[in-house]
């Protein structure tokens, strides 16, 4: 009937003559504002290796108005929180060991809606025991409702899955650490390099840790194994040695000229007036940049040099700030 009406509009947009819409009775959906569920047995518990299932056993067992069961369908939706996956009545997969949350979907059919009063926060039917289970609201509109409970499938033996997609790179002399990341695997897991080669200078025990200083500029590329009594998953990673003329191991600054306090009423201004004026290594000096930042105490607002920032400078504590920046992205100061 909706659509009835807006293509009449439409026509009389067109041709012009002006439609007895008082004719036209657009009839609302029907509110369901509360039910009950029954169920043929509990819910089972999810069991690793097995192929995802849904648990058809649940239904509405009236409503209120009454006689309106079959107007609301029953949905079903898993979500495995370790791999951040959705699987909706009808998808296929198998359960993995993790934390699994079933969500349970009440959603009536065309011309009917929820009265969405009693299923909010605080409201009488916020939860409701479903399969066995007390399960909670965590899905709210008129077009449905949906009450989940989490489920712990456990770990009978599981082969291990890397998580790490991408490794930190470094430069020549520096520190590294990074640790191997698993999403699965039942200890103990042993981590080795499969092929290829770390950087020079580089290591990593068999718990998936890697140290050490690079000594040699490059990019290595290698495959990491991680395996245990039940299988085992490999990666292919890399790192990316950077070599030492890039880093900058310090720097020296100077002024043009003095620094002046400013006075209330003035307008805010940048004074300018430091430069770099030695860095190590000196082919590093061109890719040093200066800004400048005002912070006012009272206000609590910054006034940033590089953003072009105005203002004028009102009485109280000022805290006045000289940044050092980076231009090239291959060069990094030694924090050291």
């Amino acid at each position: 009937m909706k659509k009835l009406l807006s293509l009449i509009l439409v026509l009389a947009l067109i041709f012009g003559f002006t439609p007895m819409v008082d004719d036209i009775n657009v009839k609302a959906d029907t509110a369901i504002t509360s039910f009950t569920v029954s169920s043929s047995g509990n819910i089972p518990t999810p069991v690793s290796g097995d192929p995802i299932w849904y648990p058809d056993m649940i239904s509405v067992a009236s409503t209120v108005p009454a006689g309106l069961q079959d107007k609301v369908n029953v949905d079903y939706m898993w979500f495995d929180n370790v791999h951040n996956e959705a699987y909706y009545s009808g998808d296929t997969g198998y359960f993995s060991p993790g934390e699994w949350d079933l969500t349970v979907y009440f959603e009536p059919v065309d011309g009917y809606s929820i009265d969405t009063t009693k299923f909010e926060m605080g409201g009488p039917l916020e939860y409701m025991t479903i399969g066995g289970y007390n399960m909670e609201v965590d899905t709210l509109c008129d077009s449905y409702v949906g009450y989940s409970a989490t489920f712990d499938v456990a770990d009978p033996g599981s082969a291990p899955e890397i998580k790490t997609t991408e490794l930190e790179d470094t430069y020549v002399g520096i520190d590294y650490s990074s640790q191997m990341e698993l999403i699965l695997g039942t200890e103990p897991v042993t981590f080795s390099i499969a092929s290829g080669k770390l950087p020079d200078g580089l290591n990593m025990n068999s718990k998936g840790k890697i140290t050490g200083k690079a000594t040699t500029a490059g990019t290595y590329n290698f495959e990491v194994k991680a395996q245990n009594a039940y299988g085992f998953d490999t990666k292919n990673l890399s790192i990316m040695v950077i070599a030492d003329d890039y880093i900058i191991q310090s720097f020296t600054l100077d002024t043009t000229k003095p620094f002046v306090v400013p006075n209330a009423g003035d307008k805010i201004t940048y004074p300018n007036n430091v430069y770099v004026k030695n860095t190590t290594p000196a082919s590093a000096k061109q890719f040093l940049s200066i800004d400048y930042m005002w912070f006012d105490h009272k206000t609590g607002k910054s006034y940033y040099s590089n953003a072009g920032d105005t203002g004028t400078f009102t009485e109280g504590d000022w805290d006045f700030q000289v940044f050092v920046n980076v231009t090239n992205y291959n060069y990094w100061i030694n924090s050291k």
